[in-house]
């Protein structure tokens, strides 16, 4: 049950309530008729919505999606989203720039800064010489 929407649910009911209390003959007019009959399929689809199960995340895009773990309940389709969108952006670096991170700071912090991929594209990218032995030139092939 979706605890969430009873309060909603509550006031629908109040306001199908005052309906009743002003309907007779004189104040049944067509507009009047019509504002029921919304009030009414409001009713229904919030009384729908509490019979459903509660929310499991707290996104308002995937309420009943998969939750992160280690989260309150965050979204684990969003941050799949957010994370693939930052790892293209990291993908988009030259990789001369990786590898000098690599070479500076060590694999950690580029994997850290750019992301795995982006450090195992500059890995692989004809550079695994220099990446893997900074003191050895590269050969030709490896350019």
């Amino acid at each position: 049950m979706n605890r969430t929407a009873i309060s909603d649910l509550a006031r629908a009911l109040r306001a199908l309530g005052e309906h009743g209390d002003e309907l007779n003959q004189a104040t049944a007019t067509p507009d009047a008729l019509a504002q029921l009959r919304s009030d009414l399929v409001r009713v229904r689809g919030l009384l729908e919505a509490v019979a459903e199960p509660a929310p499991s995340t707290t996104c308002a895009e995937h309420p009943r999606g998969p939750v992160e773990p280690g989260t309150d309940g965050d979204c684990l389709l969003c941050s799949v989203r957010r994370a693939r969108a930052t790892r293209a952006e990291s993908e988009d670096v030259p990789r001369d720039a990786v590898v000098g991170v690599i070479q500076q700071l060590g694999h950690e912090a580029a994997v850290r800064m750019y992301g795995g991929r982006a450090v195992a594209a500059a890995a692989a990218g004809g550079r695994r010489t220099r990446y893997l032995n900074p003191g050895v030139q590269p050969e030709a092939a490896d350019v």
